[in-house]
C-alpha cells in the first residue's frame, strides 16, 4: 500500500493562490515524483514534489480448526 505525502504547500509561490491545475508529472519509481501545475490565477508554472512513503500492512490469518461436528 502506498501513501503519498505532499511535501509542498500546494499554492502558487507568486500569488499564493491555491487554484492549481495539474497538467504533467514525471519521476522515477521509489523516488520523488514531480508534478507540474498551472496557476489559474496568475498563469505561473508551479512545480510540486511528492514523496512516496510505503507502508507495509501485515495481514494476520487465523487458522480455524477443521473439526467435523
Amino acid at each position: 500500500m502506498t501513501s503519498i505525502v505532499r511535501t509542498s504547500k500546494g499554492q502558487c509561490p507568486r500569488c499564493l493562490s491555491t487554484d492549481l491545475e495539474y497538467y504533467d508529472s514525471f519521476g522515477d519509481y521509489d523516488k520523488f515524483d514531480q508534478y507540474l501545475s498551472n496557476c489559474l490565477n496568475c498563469g505561473a508554472k508551479v512545480t510540486e514534489y511528492y514523496k512516496k512513503v510505503y507502508t507495509n500492512s501485515v495481514a494476520t490469518f487465523k487458522e480455524e480448526d477443521d473439526e467435523r461436528y
